[in-house]
């Protein structure tokens, strides 16, 4: 075949033209597969903690920048963990994923004991927090105890057989009230002025010294206003707080 070039004829032969014909061909085929891979993401596995997805930014790619996007998708992202005590054999925190119920945190934590109050425990119950689950006994009924000083309330699901606790709980040391100062429902005030050594003695966290310290005071001065009581040795603010609603004037 003969073609002309800047005014000179120029023989090539049918085979140079065939693999001029395949290599336009090869590069044509090169350049529509890059085109039709722009923009795909480019996924790096990493088996151990994560999975890195780096995507292409197409304004980025047209205005020549280098830059682009990551991802990151942690797989431990739907766990969530629940300490379980009460009635189980195994009491302690679990590890559980997002949407496991009840029963599955009871069995990671070794089943219930004998005494667990199976009939009032929703074991269907789907978990989603970290959470604390308390597991009761049958029959048994906890008097909530006062809580010294100025602790927010705890942010329960209470059911019969289970407590599902979704903060702190409030977790300060508490006093038992007596049984003196709650009979006949949140019980009688103790009167400062007037009340015997054995009623003062009764209040939580007083006792017998405290009382005769209190008598003494009174013999003196009376009570003009509750908070007044702070004066005594070793009645400080916390303590005072968890008597001002069962003391008055």
């Amino acid at each position: 075949m003969i073609i002309v070039v800047f005014g000179r004829e120029l023989y090539i032969g049918k085979k140079i033209l065939v693999l001029a014909v395949c290599l336009l061909f090869a590069a044509s085929g090169i350049i529509g597969y890059t085109i039709s891979r722009k923009n795909k993401p480019i996924v790096f596995n990493d088996t151990t903690t994560e999975k890195i997805t780096v995507k292409e930014d197409p304004e980025a790619a047209d205005s020549g920048a280098d830059n682009v996007k990551i991802e990151r998708k942690p797989e431990n992202q739907d766990q969530i963990k629940v300490y379980i005590v009460g009635c189980v054999k195994k009491p302690g925190v679990v590890t559980l994923k997002k949407g496991q119920l009840i029963f599955d945190a009871v069995n990671a934590a070794g089943g219930t004991t004998a005494e667990a109050d199976l009939e009032n425990i929703n074991m269907a119950y789907k978990l989603t927090e970290n959470v604390m689950i308390k597991v009761y006994a049958r029959e048994k009924k906890a008097a909530k105890p006062e809580v010294k000083g100025t602790q927010p309330e705890s942010s329960s699901t209470k059911i019969k057989g289970a407590e599902i606790i979704t903060d702190s709980g409030g977790a300060v040391v508490e006093d038992s009230l007596s049984e003196d100062a709650h009979k006949d429902g949140q019980g009688k005030k103790v009167n400062l002025n007037t009340a015997s050594a054995e009623e003062l003695g009764n209040l939580p966290g007083v006792g017998e010294k405290t009382a005769e310290i209190i008598i003494d005071f009174r013999k003196n001065q009376r009570f003009e206003k509750i908070e007044d009581l702070m004066e005594i040795p070793g009645i400080g603010q916390k303590k005072f707080d968890s008597l001002k609603d069962l003391i008055s004037i």
